[in-house]
């Protein structure tokens, strides 16, 4: 039962394993126990997609309200997605259930050569806590998107996307050994964000 976990519990709105084991080791300075949603048996809400008004803030508010409610603890929500300049209309808050770096790359080719390949991973978090305001930070990770898939590591996007003053796909980097949160900035300056606004030093 919820009623014997510890009082100073987040729970995290995601069932990503990748996003869960970066999301511990970002937040060790809140010093605070973690569980998944799945652990406390909550579900969590359908997020709205962009044609029916969704956002990255209100998905990742609304996933982690939702969780606060249930459970009467703090909930931490994020709704990531891959925003490119040239394509506005597709990923972006759908970048979940679109149909991946392959069709990503096949959408580019049928491009003109000199269409700029920018774009940028966003990362909103949302903590939702009993009885006060619900904290809403974002962190950008800015690059481009690559030409061809290069690397295994990670998952999603990290094959396509190289960050800004890098060479390398975020894949690559991985597979190397880089630290995942410091590859994948937009998670991590996004949980700087969140520190910030507790007043807890990182």
């Amino acid at each position: 039962m919820l009623a014997t976990r510890p009082t100073d519990l987040v729970v995290l709105a995601t069932s990503n394993s990748g996003k869960i084991a970066e999301f511990m080791i970002l937040l060790q300075p809140l010093k605070r126990h973690f569980i998944p949603a799945k652990d406390v048996g909550v579900a969590l809400p359908v997020e709205l997609t962009a044609a029916e008004g969704g956002t990255l803030a209100g998905n990742a508010r609304l996933k982690a309200e939702t969780l606060a409610q249930a459970t009467g603890h703090w909930a931490l929500a994020d709704d990531s997605g891959l925003f490119v300049a040239a394509l506005p209309h597709l990923l972006g808050v759908d970048t979940a259930t679109y149909a991946g770096p392959d069709e990503l790359l096949n959408t580019f080719a049928a491009l003109p050569p000199q269409t700029p390949r920018t774009a940028a991973f966003h990362c909103v978090l949302a903590l939702a806590r009993p009885n006060q305001p619900t904290l809403v930070v974002e962190g950008v990770d800015r690059g481009m998107v690559a030409p061809v898939r290069s690397g295994y590591g990670g998952f999603g996007y990290d094959s396509i996307f190289i960050g800004e003053n890098h060479h390398l796909t975020n894949a690559v980097r991985l597979e190397r050994g880089e630290p995942a949160a410091q590859v994948k900035q937009h998670r991590q300056l996004a949980v700087s964000a969140l520190l910030a606004a507790l007043k807890i030093a990182a």
